[in-house]
């Protein structure tokens, strides 16, 4: 655990090690509209931000995990168009282009939010998880911000527990509305913790 290190960013050959930990940690609840997994991940890698994410590893070794920074509009994904047909063709593109809008959101001025955590299956219980979220919190104090946000499915009891450990508070819940159905789930908690 000593040589555990977070760092902002990761090498642009790194993205699909990152999308398959991304698709670890999301694709049971995403699997319906990113689905299937070879077109999603291919997604992922091609849309993930670098300069969005902090990555955790041993030493030099591979990525055992990342954490989302979203601020303003800028967050860990950012694609478009052409990304969505070159994995999922163009009837794919059609019916998921305007789902995915309706789940995009942007952080209100003075917060950032936790825009994805994933920590890879062999790593979990090591602590990593709880190193990523606060380098998220020494990366929001770095950029001014207030707060740190995220959401959370509401029956996600196990990181519930663990985000209020690491000083998060229930602040409302969210209502999916018309992408319930596709992500299995009907609302999120939204979770905030002062800086």
């Amino acid at each position: 655990m000593t040589d555990l290190r977070v760092a902002k960013g990761f090498a642009p050959d790194e993205a699909p090690e990152i999308a398959a930990l991304f698709w670890q940690a999301f694709g049971p609840k995403l699997g319906r509209l990113l689905g299937p997994e070879p077109a999603a991940r291919a997604y992922l890698a091609a849309v993930l931000q670098p300069r969005q994410a902090l990555v955790a590893r041993r030493g030099n070794g591979p990525p055992l995990g990342f954490a989302g920074v979203k601020q303003g509009a800028v967050g860990l994904m950012a694609g478009g168009l052409r990304e969505l047909r070159d994995s999922y063709g163009l009837f794919g593109t059609l019916w998921r282009a305007p789902l995915l809008d309706l789940m995009a959101n942007e952080a209100a001025p003075g917060t950032v939010v936790l825009d994805g955590i994933g920590v890879a299956a062999c790593a979990r219980g090591q602590g990593i998880g709880t190193a990523l979220i606060e380098a998220l919190h020494h990366e929001a104090r770095q950029t001014g911000a207030r707060q740190v946000r995220l959401e959370l499915v509401e029956d996600n009891l196990r990181a519930r527990a663990l985000y209020e450990r690491l000083g998060f508070r229930a602040a409302g819940r969210h209502r999916l509305g018309l992408t319930a159905p596709l992500l299995g789930h009907k609302r999120t908690v939204v979770m905030v913790r002062p800086l």
